[in-house]
């Protein structure tokens, strides 16, 4: 009869092998809790509504650690901005309490409140996010020079949606055209044509179309937008200098923007044809007969009727008035 004495000895030695004589020391893990903000889950486009670059965005929220409890100094704090739909991450704060004006253009925007711990480089994050509205969709334009550079400035005496009047600085950036002689705003009025609809800029003897209402910025000069070609010899459009547009806007927020209208430059004064929803403009209107080859120097307003109903035409029956110079 044979002794089986290999799996005992195997046993024996596996056992020797295992045996952990070792001494462990454990840290307790620091788990962070941050309150004070808004859940995103009640609300995915985030709590809070500010006028962009208006309003001061101010959260304080609360920290506390399982372990360092309320000690800041063991912690670092990062505030990210994110437009909504996008991954690019903007740092705006390093500091635990947000105080921060929204410089930012309007949108919706994820806020990303980050807490590292010093010891262990492990982050929390919270996210929540606010939404940031023009301020600039209705109130009043002031147009000047600006003291400290002598370029052209804008501000505005803007009138936002359910709150007070507030006035706005620097709404047009003139870093890059250095414009330095203002001359007026013109709005020619809401419709239902957005193509006929302009904000003009005159400044430095030119004419720039701008947009408006969320910001305040150049679109073109209005020799570069092709809006006329008369069939008059010598015409030039890159010398021409565009002085108004008419009709002007009237009572109620109105004008004649689906109607006839036109331009008045410094040579010319240009009508509108009746092609509907074109904005063409072929025909010069400042000579004494439609056969003429020869044309006045216009006064650079028109007179006309701006109280007019709804239905009425620039016609024989409301003829626009111009002057000989």
């Amino acid at each position: 009869m044979k002794k089986i004495l290999i799996p005992f000895f195997a046993l024996a030695a596996l056992t020797a092998c295992v045996e952990d004589e070792g001494n462990y020391n454990y840290t307790p893990y620091n788990d962070v809790t941050i309150s004070g903000l808004n859940d995103p889950d009640i609300n995915a486009d985030g709590p809070y509504m500010v006028l962009s670059k208006v309003d001061t965005l101010r959260l304080t929220p609360e920290i506390e650690g399982s372990v360092y409890g309320k000690d800041e100094s063991k912690y670092e704090f990062k505030w990210h901005l994110c437009l909504s739909g996008h991954r690019e991450h903007r740092e705006i704060s390093t500091d635990r309490n947000l105080n921060w004006f929204v410089n930012a253009n309007p949108g919706t925007y994820s806020l990303t409140f980050t807490v590292k711990d010093k010891e262990t480089n492990i982050e929390k994050n919270f996210v929540t996010g606010f939404t940031a509205v023009s301020a600039l969709s209705k109130g009043f334009v002031i147009l000047g020079n600006n003291e400290d550079t002598g370029l052209l400035g804008m501000d505005m005496i803007a009138m936002p949606p359910n709150r007070d009047t507030v006035v706005v600085k620097d709404i047009f950036d003139n870093s890059e055209l250095q414009l330095k002689n203002p001359q007026r705003v013109q709005y020619t009025g809401s419709g239902w044509y957005p193509d006929r609809i302009f904000f003009w800029l005159y400044a430095d003897n030119k004419a720039y179309n701008m947009t408006y209402s969320s910001e305040f910025s150049i679109i073109s000069e209005f020799r570069d937008m092709g809006m006329f070609e008369p069939d008059i010899d010598g015409f030039n459009a890159s010398e021409t200098q565009m002085l108004d547009m008419f009709p002007h806007m009237g009572p109620g927020n109105r004008n004649l923007y689906d109607r006839a209208g036109g331009y008045i430059t410094d040579k010319y004064v240009m009508f509108k044809t009746q092609i509907l929803n074109a904005n063409l403009y072929l025909e010069a209107c400042n000579r004494y007969s439609s056969t003429s080859k020869e044309y006045f120097k216009p006064f650079p307003y028109v007179m006309m009727n701006n109280n007019l109903t709804t239905g009425s035409q620039i016609n024989g029956n409301n003829p626009p008035i111009l002057y000989d110079m």
